[in-house]
């Protein structure tokens, strides 16, 4: 079986949130209160990344293992180029930060209990760890372009209907540019 040479922005982000629970968990100033410092990642369409935490809602193994997450919401398109080892893709994608909430919260208790200590710090850092990482080609945050919104008690235009089935607080980057390097070199 012949793998791919073009990278994988899947495992691209996979290794940055990697990277960026690694400095969450480093860093002694966030306190999350009883939330363990740990940064979830899921990759996919919408529906799927909804139907696999829904699952996780339901396995006793698992439904402590959802939030905050990190989802990069699928399809992306890519820009193929040729670079010096290879094929490598430029493209914008789609991610959110989202931690559970609750929908009683006002504003201001989202943005003290959430926002601040939960979803900027992650969403800073993502952006930190990927400015670092040599997969990205190690890009300044202006070269990325991106659009943010914080989405308090995210739903749907639907009422009381939420995105991903679970009363959240999210970060959405509704768009990112980034390209990928082909920095391994051919046997």
């Amino acid at each position: 079986m012949v793998l791919s040479q073009i990278p994988s922005i899947s495992d691209a982000f996979k290794t940055v949130v990697a990277a960026t629970e690694a400095a969450i968990i480093a860093n002694t100033t966030l306190n999350w209160g009883t939330l363990p410092k740990k940064v979830f990642f899921m990759h996919g369409h919408p529906k799927e990344i909804v139907n696999v935490l829904q699952a996780y809602t339901n396995s006793p193994e698992m439904k402590h293992k959802k939030y905050p997450l990190v989802a990069l919401f699928r399809d992306i398109r890519e820009d193929i180029e040729l670079q010096r080892f290879g094929l490598a893709p430029s493209f914008k994608c789609r991610f959110v930060i989202c931690t559970l909430t609750s929908p009683t919260l006002r504003a201001d208790d989202r943005e003290i209990q959430n926002f601040k200590p939960i979803l900027i710090p992650i969403f800073e850092e993502i952006i930190k760890q990927i400015s670092k990482s040599k997969l990205f080609g190690m890009p300044r945050v202006k070269d990325m372009k991106i659009v943010k919104f914080d989405r308090y008690f995210w739903g749907s235009e639907q009422v009381e209907k939420n995105i991903l089935n679970d009363y959240i607080d999210a970060v959405e980057v509704e768009s990112i540019t980034l390209s990928l390097k082909n920095i391994c070199k051919k046997n």
